[in-house]
C-alpha cells in the first residue's frame, strides 16, 4: 500500500467554558473581606462614635485647660496679673496739712522714690480734674524698669472736722488705645493724737507684677519716714 505524505494536524482545545460556582473560593476570600469591611462601617441611623478625650492643652506660663465637667457652670476668670496694695501712716499733724502733700501728683516726688518726677500734662476735654504726667522706676537688683503715665484726678475732696479727705488719681493716656488700669486712693482721716493716711494702689496689667509688688513693699517703709518728716516739721 502506497502511504502518501504524513500531515501534522494541530488540534485546538475549544475555550473553557466556566461553570457555576468556579473559582468559588476566591468568591468567598472576597465576601468575607467585603463582610468584614461592611460591619466596620457606619450602621444607619447611627451617630458617629464620640472621639476619645486627649490629652490637656496647655498654655504657655499657665495652667492646662481642662474640659469643664458636665452640669456644672463655667468659673470666672480671675485675674492673676492685678495688684492691690494698702498702705496707711499715722503723723502727728492736722489732717489739711498731711492732705496737702497727698492730694496732689506734684508733690509725690519729693517723698516717694519710685516716683522720680512729676510734670503737669495738658488737659483734655473731659477731664474731671488736673492731669499730671508721672514718672515711675523701679529697680530690683539687676532688674530695672521705668514707665510714663498721664494721670488725672477724678475726685477729690478735703477733710473737713470729723469728715475724711479722698484723692483718687487714674491712669488716662491720649493717644486711643487701651492700657493697664491704675488707680490710686489716698484717703486722710483725723485721730485722736493727729491724722492717718490710707494709700490704696490697683494696678490691672502684667508687666510690672514680678517688679512692682516687691519694690512698693521695702519702699513703704521708706517713704513712711519721708513724708512723716515732712508733714510733722
Amino acid at each position: 500500500m502506497a502511504q502518501g505524505p504524513v500531515r501534522h494536524v494541530l488540534l485546538l482545545r475549544p475555550p473553557r467554558v466556566l461553570r457555576r460556582g468556579h473559582g468559588r473560593g476566591r468568591g468567598r476570600q472576597r465576601r468575607r473581606c467585603g463582610g468584614l469591611r461592611r460591619r466596620h462601617r457606619q450602621r444607619p441611623g447611627r451617630g458617629p462614635a464620640p472621639p476619645l478625650p486627649g490629652p490637656p492643652r496647655r498654655r504657655r506660663g499657665r495652667e492646662p485647660l481642662r474640659p469643664a465637667a458636665r452640669g456644672r457652670r463655667p468659673v470666672a476668670p480671675v485675674d492673676l496679673h492685678a495688684v492691690d496694695l494698702r498702705a496707711s501712716l499715722e503723723a502727728d499733724c492736722t489732717p489739711d496739712t498731711l492732705f496737702e502733700w497727698v492730694g496732689g501728683l506734684d508733690t509725690y516726688d519729693r517723698w516717694l522714690e519710685i516716683v522720680p518726677r512729676t510734670t503737669d500734662a495738658e488737659p483734655i476735654d473731659g477731664d474731671p480734674g488736673p492731669a499730671w504726667h508721672v514718672t515711675l522706676r523701679g529697680r530690683l537688683g539687676p532688674l530695672a524698669r521705668s514707665k510714663r503715665l498721664r494721670m488725672v484726678r477724678t475726685e477729690h475732696t478735703r477733710p473737713v472736722g470729723e469728715v475724711p479727705g479722698c484723692a483718687v488719681f487714674e491712669r488716662r493716656e491720649t493717644d486711643g488705645r487701651e492700657h493697664a488700669t491704675w488707680r490710686l486712693t489716698a484717703t486722710v482721716e483725723p485721730t485722736p493724737t493727729g491724722s492717718c493716711l490710707v494709700m490704696d494702689l490697683h494696678y490691672g496689667g502684667s508687666l510690672w507684677v514680678p517688679l512692682l509688688d516687691r519694690v512698693l513693699t521695702s519702699e513703704i517703709e521708706a517713704s513712711r519716714q519721708r513724708l512723716r518728716a515732712l508733714v510733722e516739721t
